[in-house]
């Protein structure tokens, strides 16, 4: 059950701790320097929890490669912070304050895997399956371990080495800029491609379930418990509350803490009028929410018919995680 996290945190011995990202690295009383390479660093490392583990033996809940990248797709489109906050942004603010980013809150770690996931099959079909992901970690490793903190460009130039060819673009849109990651740019080389399309959220029975993407968060500084959009497209977004609003009361609860918002929270109905209290440039107001349903992403990786035979290969060692 904890397998995937105890292979994460072991992989860090390596990734994190002796192969750190420029600005890491250094033991210091003072708060963390900010980084633009912990895409490489967490997400990466998620990568190879699921890898290691399954080539132990043991996959992720017993799922195959192709699921759990439909499911980290899926994650990943769903969170729109993803596609409007490059990684580089993500990881450097991963030490300032929760809210930084408004409504638009990306998540590096699944950047980061993903990246890694898709420099994996560009390295395997630049080199005829030769090179993969592992062979970069081990030139980084190579170069960078306990020497100095890697950069962006440290590892796109040790990529385009590995696999003798030009990452420059895609560093460029994926890792420096929000652009999205289209995996059937790089799934069609292991016989594989992705449908991506939308349907509605339902819980287990096949129930609608309630837009609940809203959530608060604590001020460093201090004082009233803040708003925090998860989705600036859902009910509470369109309604008119915006990540950092100070939040007064939730469902008629007053909120003085998390545990209060969480009770509150755990009030959601489907179909209900929720109002939410929160403070606007000092003064008092009320927005009441509608909860309705809402559309989640949904991706499927099914096999390519008219795949090579070189490519049917490549998708037996991948989907071994090879």
């Amino acid at each position: 059950m904890y397998l995937p996290e105890l292979a994460h945190e072991f992989f860090h011995t390596w990734n994190l701790m002796r192969l750190y990202p420029e600005g890491r690295g250094v033991l210091s009383p003072n708060p963390p320097a900010h980084s633009t390479g912990l895409w490489l660093s967490e997400g990466v490392t998620m990568y190879y929890a699921e890898v290691l583990t399954r080539r132990a033996g043991f996959p992720e809940r017993s799922k195959s490669r192709s699921d759990l990248l439909a499911e980290e797709l899926e994650s990943y489109y769903g969170t729109p912070g993803n596609t409007r906050i490059s990684p580089e942004v993500a990881s450097s603010r991963a030490v300032d304050t929760t809210g930084i980013n408004g409504d638009y809150e990306p998540n590096y770690y699944v950047q980061g895997r993903l990246i890694g996931m898709a420099l994996d099959l560009i390295i395997r079909d630049s080199t005829k399956g030769q090179r993969g992901l592992d062979d970069l970690m081990r030139a980084l490793y190579a170069r960078f371990a306990m020497k100095r903190g890697f950069t962006t460009d440290d590892v796109e130039r040790t990529a385009s080495n590995v696999c003798g060819c030009n990452v420059r673009r895609f560093f460029d849109d994926h890792v420096r800029n929000p652009r999205p990651l289209d995996f059937n740019r790089y799934l069609p080389t292991i016989g594989l491609r992705a449908i991506v399309d939308t349907i509605p959220a339902t819980d287990s029975a096949g129930a609608p379930l309630p837009d609940t993407r809203i959530w608060a968060y604590p001020p460093r500084s201090g004082g009233r418990m803040r708003v925090w959009v998860q989705d600036p497209a859902g009910v509470w977004g369109t309604a008119g509350l915006h990540t950092g609003q100070e939040l007064i009361a939730f469902n008629n609860t007053p909120i003085d803490s998390f545990p209060s918002f969480r009770r509150a929270f755990r009030t959601i109905r489907l179909g209900h009028d929720v109002p939410v209290d929160i403070l606007r440039n000092g003064s008092p107001g009320r927005i009441t929410v509608r909860v309705t349903g809402y559309n989640r992403p949904r991706v499927r990786i099914v096999a390519d018919p008219n795949a090579s035979p070189a490519a049917l290969e490549r998708r037996r060692v991948w989907l071994a995680g090879r």
